[in-house]
C-alpha cells in the first residue's frame, strides 16, 4: 500500500530533503513525480495500516508518534517547495491506483497548488482570562454603585456580570475584526480560516517574521492579546483540493492540522521555513 503524506510541487530542492523518519520506521519516503510537474510524497506501508485493525484503531500512543512523523516529512517538504498536506491516513492500494488518482486530478492540483505557493499558515489565538476580564470591568463599575445599599449593590453586580457575559461573543468578534482590519493593512494575507478552535489561520507569505512580530505587539484592549499558537504548511487551506476518492478504507484529504497530525511535540511546533 501506498501512503500519501502530500502532493507538492516539483522542485530541484524537492531532490535534496533529508527526509525525516515516515510513518513506518525503516521505510524511505520517496516522490512519485508526473509529467505535470506535481509530485507525491509518499512511503510504502503494511496492508491494513490505516484501517479499522490497525494499531492507530487502539493504541493512541502508537497513533500519536506516526501523526508527528506524519507532519515532519511535510514539514520537511514544505521547506523545499509548495505542499498541499493531507490528513494522516491517506493511502492507496498500490502505485497505479495513486498514479490513477494524479492523472484524474492533473487539472486541479497545479491550481491547488498555486493558491498556497510561497506561503505558510499562521495559527493566531486570542489570549485572555474570563475571570480576570470580568473583575476588571467589575472593579471599574464599582464606584458608579458604592453609594447603594448592599442588596442592590449586589443585585446590580449579579446583572453587570450577566450582561458581561451576554456581551463576551461580541467583544471577541469585535477584538478579531479589530485584528483582521489591522492585520490587512500592515502585512501581505492571502486569506483567512477560522478554526474550530475559534483560532483563526492566516494564510502568509514567507518569510512570516513580520507577521508575527505584528502578532506579539498587538492588543486591541487592554486585557485580550494575541499569540501565535502555530506555524505550519498550509493544513487549513488545501480546502481547495478537489474530491478525491482514496481506496481501501483510506482517509480523504484534510484541511486540519489537529487532524491530519493528531498530535504534535509541542502545541507552538513550527517548520523552520516558515518562521
Amino acid at each position: 500500500m501506498i501512503y500519501v503524506y502530500a502532493i507538492a510541487q516539483d522542485s530541484p530542492a524537492l531532490s535534496l530533503v533529508e527526509w525525516p523518519e515516515g510513518v513506518v520506521p525503516g521505510i524511505p519516503v520517496e516522490l512519485v513525480r508526473t509529467p505535470t510537474g506535481v509530485v507525491a510524497i509518499t512511503s510504502t506501508v503494511p496492508e491494513g495500516f490505516a484501517g479499522p485493525d490497525s494499531p492507530a484503531a487502539a493504541d493512541p500512543v502508537w497513533l500519536a508518534a506516526r501523526a508527528v512523523a506524519h507532519h515532519e516529512v511535510i514539514c520537511a517538504g514544505h521547506e523545499a517547495t509548495t505542499v498541499l498536506p493531507l490528513r494522516w491516513g491517506t493511502v492507496f492500494s498500490g502505485l497505479p491506483a495513486l498514479q490513477a488518482m494524479l492523472f484524474a486530478q492533473r487539472g486541479e492540483w497545479p491550481m491547488a497548488l498555486q493558491r498556497v505557493a510561497g506561503c505558510a499558515e499562521v495559527e493566531v489565538s486570542l489570549e485572555t482570562d474570563w475571570e480576570t476580564f470580568r473583575q476588571t470591568r467589575l472593579t471599574a463599575a464599582l464606584p458608579a454603585w458604592a453609594m447603594l445599599p448592599a442588596g442592590r449593590r449586589y443585585l446590580a453586580e449579579r446583572q453587570f456580570e450577566r450582561r458581561l457575559q451576554d456581551q463576551w461573543p461580541s467583544i471577541q468578534a469585535q477584538a478579531w475584526s479589530k485584528f483582521e482590519e489591522l492585520a490587512r493593512a500592515k502585512n501581505r494575507i492571502e486569506e483567512v480560516a477560522i478554526r474550530p478552535n475559534g483560532r483563526r489561520a492566516f494564510l502568509i507569505k514567507k518569510p512570516c517574521k513580520a507577521f508575527g512580530d505584528f502578532v506579539e505587539t498587538l492588543s486591541v484592549m487592554d486585557d485580550l492579546h494575541f499569540a501565535i499558537s502555530g506555524v505550519w504548511p498550509p493544513y487549513s487551506f488545501a480546502v481547495a483540493i478537489p474530491p478525491m476518492v482514496v481506496p481501501d478504507g483510506g482517509m480523504p484529504p484534510s484541511a486540519s492540522p489537529a487532524e491530519a497530525a493528531v498530535a504534535h511535540p509541542d502545541a507552538g511546533q513550527r517548520c523552520s521555513a516558515t518562521a
